[in-house]
């Protein structure tokens, strides 16, 4: 692969490891009834009036950690960073074994480029709740964006032990692209597959694999592969394929 090329699929990777929101903050939780109308002020972009509304709850009950959380969560949205903080304090004073505040104040600090703070706030997390799989994921980003890739794929590796789902798979192929193991990232990206066999960023990936021959196949068998992801790609999210062919295919003999 020449370095244009080379710049191209590092540049696609990037863009997907954004796009595929896998620095996860927190698993969705079963939410009581109070919370709902926060929680559709809030997805509906209404951030203040979901803030306002987590904090009349608050007024009834100032104890209720998952209220102080998710105030830091739309604080934390909102740019109010030192409020945010103050949010997340409070309820880990509630909820000191409650893994996902761990994760979330540990999010805010990278946001304040306060790493040390971030790592020892993930491992806290994992001591709190050991099971808790997004910990290890999200430490794990934390590493991969650090440049410290073994420290990222042991952790990736054991958020997989601890649910082995696709997204998880993805992100532990991220980082073998990162390490230029390209063996390893495709057939990470295919456990992905296995996992999940709708997950569009997956087809995305392994089609710029193969058009790009990473794993040093032949030529050959990396168009066969190819042809067989671009159409599932095509499949299953027609406008990501589309993106695909202005992107990477320009100017390039369509394969068939």
């Amino acid at each position: 692969m020449n370095l244009q090329n080379s710049k191209k699929v590092y540049s696609l990777i990037l863009f997907l490891l954004i796009q595929s929101s896998f620095f996860v903050l927190a698993e969705p939780k079963i939410i009581n009834a109070e919370f709902q109308k926060a929680i559709s002020l809030e997805e509906s972009g209404q951030l203040n009036k979901a803030a306002d509304e987590y904090r009349r709850l608050l007024k009834l009950n100032s104890k209720n950690a998952l209220a102080w959380n998710n105030l830091g969560l739309i604080q934390q949205k909102l740019g109010k960073l030192d409020k945010a903080e103050m949010c997340y304090q409070k309820a880990l004073k509630l909820a000191p074994d409650e893994a996902q505040a761990y994760n979330n104040f540990a999010s805010l600090k990278i946001q304040k480029s306060q790493f040390k703070d971030a790592e020892s706030l993930y491992l806290q997390a994992i001591d709190k709740q050991p099971d808790y799989p997004y910990s290890y994921n999200n430490l794990a980003n934390y590493y991969q964006k650090r440049k410290q890739f073994f420290k990222a794929v042991e952790y990736y590796k054991k958020a997989i032990d601890k649910a082995p789902i696709a997204e998880f798979y993805y992100n532990l192929g991220l980082i073998y692209f990162d390490m230029k193991k390209y063996d390893d990232m495709i057939e990470t990206f295919h456990e992905a597959l296995e996992k999940d066999p709708k997950f569009i960023n997956a087809y995305y990936s392994l089609a710029l694999a193969y058009l790009y021959n990473l794993n040093e196949q032949t030529k050959e068998k990396s168009n066969k592969n190819f042809n067989f992801v671009f159409r599932k790609l095509k499949e299953l999210a027609p406008f990501r394929a589309d993106e695909f062919s202005r992107k990477f295919l320009a100017g390039k003999t369509p394969l068939k």
